[in-house]
């Protein structure tokens, strides 16, 4: 019960948020990155405050709260708190309390500043100093396009708006943050009893930087979908492999500081002594494959779904159940140590409704035996990464991704550069 209460106020938490953001920003792509380095930095607060004031203190304790994974640690594994005979109490309740209350605070400002963000009713009214500053505005000389036009706007246009810097920056920033605290407080004491802080670090900003990429690559389709301008392209000389190809390629250029990052920091692991280099090499590799994959599922879901709100909740809706639901489950079976028969039936109901749902969002409208294939294996190769990766076993991870990932990625990929027609999920003449 306190994990299900904890869970709700997480999620209450984390959808004011976002709603807050959603009235601040105009742009998709904007909101959702600021939501989700909000609540990172949120968690990085929390710590550092935790951390400077102690985490026994009442300060720290409902400072503290506002971190749920550290409340998880302390439900999932009590005994680990206990020193003594006497029996063990755990709550969620701090965390229920800050986490419900900073939900109703982000909603009552929400609430209060909508009617002033909220557009007036006279926006559309033009006034003569606005036909007067249309008139003066001097013309700007054209620029030479390549002979790539959808790579040369994703690269050489600010096709996503100014604030994506500040996004960088802030991921960037996030990163420094992290960095300092291993040089200055690593150690070798395990999270979670299963990974050590820098194991820890690289897998949080890995995943941060794949949920960014997806949420570009998503965005990058729903706002041609959303400004018209998608199904022009069905009348113009870009052809579908110029059109996936040059959005591909603009996406990870524009998200190359996000790439760079994880992979600084695995470089830097070898350098410091504390990981193998042939052990980092198949960690690297690994993430440009689920890199891919990434930029891939967010094009692929922006072709296939219509509307942008579908597009975007299937495109991370299924990055959250891979990275993150499958680790999380994999947790909870090995705190809970029940018997072998009721773990693996856990494991096959859990596993086999996220293939058939995965297999729904990936082939809503196109179906394919190979995206069939590709979602009937991938929930299994992921369970067995996580566990080679956890266990130490970098090659026997890089072989399961390659092999998954990669896969899926060349079966979305192959119906998207055949034909609009195809990846949009529709026949007959073009026109």
């Amino acid at each position: 019960l306190w994990m299900l209460a904890l869970c709700a106020a997480t999620a209450f938490a984390a959808a004011s948020w976002g709603t807050l953001v959603a009235f601040w920003r105009e742009k998709t792509f904007q909101t959702l990155a600021i939501s989700l380095l909000g609540v990172f930095v949120l968690i990085g607060l929390a710590e550092t405050v935790t951390g400077v004031v102690g985490a026994e203190t009442p300060v720290g304790v409902w400072v503290g709260a506002l971190n749920p994974f550290r409340t998880l640690t302390v439900l999932l594994n009590p005994l680990a708190q206990s020193v003594s005979n006497e029996a063990v109490h755990v709550s969620a309740l701090p965390s229920v309390v800050m986490l419900s209350g900073l939900g109703l605070l982000l909603n009552g400002v929400t609430v209060a500043r909508l009617r002033v963000w909220y557009p007036p009713r006279t926006i559309h009214q033009r006034t003569e100093s606005d036909d007067a500053a249309e008139s003066a505005m001097r013309t700007v000389e054209p620029r030479n396009v390549w002979a790539a036009p959808v790579l040369w706007r994703e690269m050489m246009t600010r096709a996503y708006g100014r604030k994506v810097v500040f996004i960088k920056l802030a991921y960037v920033a996030l990163a420094a943050a992290v960095f300092y605290y291993l040089v200055q407080r690593g150690g070798d004491a395990l999270l979670l009893g299963m990974l050590p802080v820098q194991g820890m670090a690289f897998v949080g900003l890995a995943l941060l930087s794949l949920v960014l990429v997806n949420t570009q690559a998503v965005t990058s389709i729903t706002s041609e979908r959303d400004g018209n301008t998608l199904e022009l392209l069905l009348v113009t000389d870009v052809t579908p492999r110029e059109f996936v190809v040059g959005k591909l390629l603009g996406i990870l250029y524009n998200a190359k500081e996000l790439i760079a990052v994880p992979i600084a920091f695995a470089v830097y692991f070898v350098f410091a002594r504390l990981a193998d280099p042939s052990d980092t090499v198949f960690l690297v590799l690994g993430f440009l494959v689920l890199t891919a994959f990434s930029a891939m599922l967010g094009v692929h879901a922006g072709l296939t779904y219509d509307r942008s709100r579908s597009a975007i909740g299937n495109s991370l809706g299924t990055m959250f159940f891979l990275f993150v639901g499958i680790f999380v489950f994999m947790m909870l079976l090995v705190e809970t140590r029940g018997t072998p028969l009721v773990q693996i039936q856990s494991f096959l109901l859990f596993i086999g409704c996220g293939s058939i749902a995965l297999y729904a969002s990936l082939t809503a409208k196109n179906p394919s035996n190979a995206l069939m294939l590709a979602a009937g294996g991938l929930p299994f190769l992921t369970f067995y990464a996580i566990v080679s990766f956890l266990l130490g076993s970098a090659f026997e991870a890089f072989f399961a991704i390659a092999l998954a990932y990669g896969f899926t990625t060349v079966a979305m990929l192959v119906p998207a550069v055949h034909d609009f027609d195809v990846a949009l999920g529709r026949t007959g003449d073009r026109g």
